[in-house]
């Protein structure tokens, strides 16, 4: 234990050689081998291992791969973490630039060209990301480009779905819209994931893009909706 405790690999291997328990213990349970991993003594942790020393032994609830693995830990949950505060600041960033152009889409003869505008963005989002490659800083921009569109058209779809269907059949159009969106990121999820294995990700993202452009030239020459007309009815006193 003192070997380990000082990472004198001389004297553990005449220990051991005179017949020293390499999975020898001290009075709280921490192994030997544990204890050389903890102080970084590489060679000595090397050796015990040689020797049959078990990694996993864990009395003092603390094993010598422990150690080991504690830097890719911390490693990891400072990416964990990284990722999170740059998936909020995304989303920050896209609901803000989103909503005045959420409120223009409302006034008359406006729907069409922010739902046209937005499709485009779109599109500049997906091709960012494309060519965003290894910068962090891209990266994040083509985000917070895709997801402000991305956004927009998940709030103005459905509005223009409940605004402009038929008084009886509502509901269901409703209904309709809402289950074909779930049916398309299921199909979206899945043929993405096919198409990434078989071909990569330039297949992915060329895919997306033939589909936005279709999306943006339909949409263009589509007619704007009419003027959505509110009434008023006064119940009377109650």
């Amino acid at each position: 234990m003192f070997a380990s405790l000082v990472g004198d690999l001389a004297s553990a291997k005449l220990l051991v050689a005179a017949g020293a328990n390499v999975n020898d213990a001290d009075a709280w349970g921490v192994s030997a081998t544990a204890m050389a991993a903890h102080s970084k003594y590489e060679d000595l942790v090397e050796f015990l291992l040689d020797k049959g020393a078990n990694a996993s032994a864990d009395e003092a609830g603390f094993a010598a791969i422990h150690p080991a693995i504690m830097p890719a830990a911390k490693l990891t949950y400072s990416m964990a973490m990284a990722q999170r505060a740059i998936a909020a600041l995304v989303l920050v960033v896209s609901v803000a630039l989103m909503l005045p152009a959420l409120w223009q889409a409302d006034r008359p003869r406006r729907g069409k060209p922010v739902f046209v505008g937005a499709v485009a963005v779109l599109f500049v989002g997906q091709a960012m990301l494309a060519f965003a490659g290894s910068s962090l800083a891209l990266t994040i921009a083509a985000l917070v480009v895709f997801f402000t569109a991305f956004n927009l058209l998940e709030a103005v779809l459905p509005s223009l779905v409940s605004k402009f269907a038929p008084p009886e059949i509502k509901g269901t159009a409703v209904g309709v819209y809402s289950s074909v969106q779930f049916l398309g990121t299921f199909v979206g999820a899945a043929g993405g994931g096919l198409l990434s294995q078989w071909h990569g990700a330039a297949a992915v993202f060329g895919f997306c893009l033939v589909l936005t452009a279709l999306w943006l030239g339909v949409s263009a020459s589509m007619a704007a909706p009419p003027v959505y007309n509110e009434r008023t009815y006064s119940m009377g006193e109650t």
